[in-house]
């Protein structure tokens, strides 16, 4: 994909040859075929420019375009978008993280470029549960269309533990900084942080290396996160009159957060000096 592309004239030979195959595969299919595109990239790279040039293709091919939005959970949204700014080589901690993100742009910000360009009736934004993409995809398109495409049972892309972000900031302090112009925040985008050399294999490792339970927002930040959604949500309903209720599911969080994090540096620095020696990475 886009991310990472930094070379002079990558992103542009990237997208032509993207169109290209994506033309020679619509091609091929019958006049009356429903095609299915999602892509993170749409949200993450949310602009407005890129919101028109996306709908203004579609509908050049397409007799009729409908946008589907799932919003998840905040605080299980936020921990997974931190866990993938470490793999890819940020080296925020997690607080200094959820203070810029929940300072900036939340779900209304990232949302509205598309509430710009979509017609209302064209945009539906529905509640993500957490269940397995065959699920997910029966509930978006109907179970009749996700039984034709013959959705495997296989999850991928789980979760890193805590322990497991822990060992990966702290491998990613041990290499350069990025000095290609940076990709990863445009529009004030959500990756935030100089993402730092490392080289990619290594996440693989820790992973095995570090099985154990997910990272959590303790009690004091739960209780941040609801406030700044809850603050969110309400300016997206201004901009969206006919938004499900508790669209954010802000409601029935439990007790369950810890008061504290427990402190994994000491930990974490054995493993990345094993690792590291283990898979011959220098510093």
């Amino acid at each position: 994909g886009l991310v990472g592309r930094v070379a002079p004239g990558a992103r542009a030979r990237y997208r032509t040859r993207f169109i290209a195959e994506r033309e020679t595969d619509l091609a091929a299919l019958p006049r009356d075929t429903t095609v299915i595109l999602s892509d993170e990239a749409l949200y993450i790279f949310g602009s407005l420019e890129l919101a028109q040039a996306t709908m203004s293709f579609l509908r050049s091919r397409f007799d009729r375009v409908q946008c589907l939005a799932y919003l998840r959970r905040p605080d299980s949204y936020l921990t997974s978008l931190y866990s993938q700014n470490v793999k890819m080589g940020v080296g925020l901690d997690l607080p200094d993280f959820l203070e810029r993100i929940l300072a900036g742009r939340l779900y209304s910000a990232q949302l509205g470029p598309w509430l710009e360009t979509v017609s209302p009736e064209g945009l539906e934004l529905r509640r993500f549960r957490e269940q397995r993409g065959d699920a997910l995809l029966q509930e978006g398109i109907g179970a009749a269309a996700a039984d034709d495409l013959r959705i495997a049972g296989a999850e991928g892309n789980a979760s890193r533990s805590a322990l497991a972000c822990a060992v990966l900031r702290e491998i990613n302090s041990r290499f350069p900084l990025v000095t290609e112009t940076p990709v990863l925040v445009p529009q004030g985008g959500i990756f935030f942080g100089q993402r730092r050399t490392r080289p990619g294999k290594i996440t693989a490792h820790v992973a095995a290396a570090c099985p154990g339970p997910p990272l959590q927002l303790t009690k004091r930040e739960r209780a941040q996160v609801k406030a700044a959604f809850a603050a969110d949500e309400q300016a997206l309903t201004r901009r969206f009159t006919d938004l499900p209720s508790d669209l954010y599911q802000l409601d029935g969080w439990g007790d369950g957060a810890p008061e504290h994090r427990e402190d994994l540096s000491a930990q974490a620095k054995t493993i990345a000096d094993d690792l590291m020696r283990e898979h011959a990475l220098g510093e």
